[in-house]
């Protein structure tokens, strides 16, 4: 005899095929059981041969050696030679009062928003004293971007010219050249096996307050640390039915309260984080959001809500280190921590955690991996009732 299929039913499928994924994938069922043999570390860069075969198989990968042809990166490795490198050019830094930036907040209305961070530009140098700032009461700030920062602001050409290898270094001489030209920052084997230059390449640079809430990108990623430590929470695509969405949610960003003045240029010190309110954005559209985060327990204010979140397999664990990439397929979904290193000699107050990504556009995102995941996700919200026509296949 036939019957509807439950809630319940629902997820035990989803949880049996989570298994079974990643089985096949050779992944821990569990993060506590994480060995040294996941995720697979190579001792070199791949070919572009065998790079074409991890995209295919679609796995992250740690990778080690793929910056070793950029011998000005080493200089990195000192804060003040960053803040002499970069002078009084003024580079765009995200401030909030809780370390995160794009992700929802719940207010004390009891309304879930999302909030954007508050863009200031300031100099370099006092971004690191921002990012050593020990007092409490100090606002969060992140030097970040979605928008292939380190190619398109001029302010951070100096580093741009770093990141070349080697090679194009010694062979050209025009930074402007060089801070356009993606391909000439990539990395060889990717831009050989994918057949295309980096879509975006993206400077990020923070310390441990600084935290990136749970999304999926889709492209394929390589993100290199080149300072301290960044530790990735991660679920594989198939996986995304436990990572339950929010209706969509009303945009809002961090702003300076009306008794101070918003200006171009603000004094890392002159800010304490209740001196930033939230404000809405009436031009922007909603935009549902992932609500579970891997930092808080699955009995919290923000992830108790989320039933299935809470019988799920737990995220895969990752901590990439210095001078190690991680090659993270696109549509994997993922949450980012970091840490600081210990200053590098100059005491633990010039502590930073630098980090450079390249996105390349994926032809894999949208294949019948892409198709099935958006089943499992709209089956989900049938039942649920939150399904609208928009979340069609």
């Amino acid at each position: 005899m036939s019957r509807a299929l439950t809630e319940q039913d629902y997820v035990d499928s989803c949880l049996g095929l989570s298994k079974e994924g990643r089985e096949l994938l050779g992944i821990p069922l569990d993060s506590s059981s994480s060995s040294s043999s996941w995720p697979p570390l190579l001792s070199r860069p791949p070919s572009a041969l065998e790079f074409s075969r991890l995209v295919a198989r679609s796995s992250p990968v740690l990778i080690e050696g793929c910056v070793d042809d950029r011998p000005a990166l080493k200089e990195w490795s000192s804060t003040n030679w960053l803040m002499e490198r970069m002078g009084s050019a003024k580079v765009n830094v995200a401030l909030t009062p809780n370390g995160r930036a794009d992700d929802l907040l719940l207010l004390h209305q009891g309304q879930d928003v999302f909030a954007l961070p508050l863009e200031v530009d300031m100099t370099f140098k006092d971004l690191a004293s921002a990012l050593s700032s020990r007092k409490e009461d100090a606002p969060v700030a992140y030097l970040q971007s979605q928008g292939s920062n380190l190619t398109s602001e001029p302010a951070l050409s100096p580093l741009c010219d770093d990141f070349a290898p080697r090679s194009h270094a010694s062979s050209t001489t025009a930074s402007s050249t060089r801070s356009k030209d993606n391909a000439s920052l990539s990395f060889l084997f990717a831009t050989q096996a994918l057949d295309k230059e980096p879509e975006a390449i993206n400077l990020w640079v923070g310390n441990a307050r600084a935290f990136t809430s749970t999304h999926r990108d889709h492209y394929e990623n390589l993100f290199t640390v080149v300072r301290g430590v960044k530790e990735f929470y991660l679920w594989p695509p198939a996986e995304g039915w436990a990572l339950e969405e929010t209706e969509p949610l009303p945009i809002y960003q961090w702003s300076i309260d009306g008794k101070k003045s918003d200006s171009d240029y603000i004094a890392p010190n002159a800010l304490k984080s209740s001196d930033l309110v939230l404000r809405p954005v009436p031009s922007a559209p909603k935009t549902p959001w992932i609500r579970p985060s891997p930092l808080e327990t699955r009995t919290s204010k923000r992830n108790a809500p989320c039933k299935r979140y809470a019988q799920s397999l737990p995220p895969l664990r990752v901590k990439v280190g210095q001078g190690q990439t991680l090659y993270l397929p696109a549509g994997w979904y993922h949450a980012v921590a970091q840490q600081v290193d210990d200053g590098q000699g100059e005491g633990a107050s010039a502590g930073l955690c630098i980090a450079i990504n390249q996105w390349y556009e994926s032809d894999a995102a949208f294949s019948d991996r892409w198709a099935w995941t958006q089943f499992q996700r709209s089956l989900g919200k049938k039942l649920d009732g939150t399904f609208v026509k928009e979340d069609e296949v």
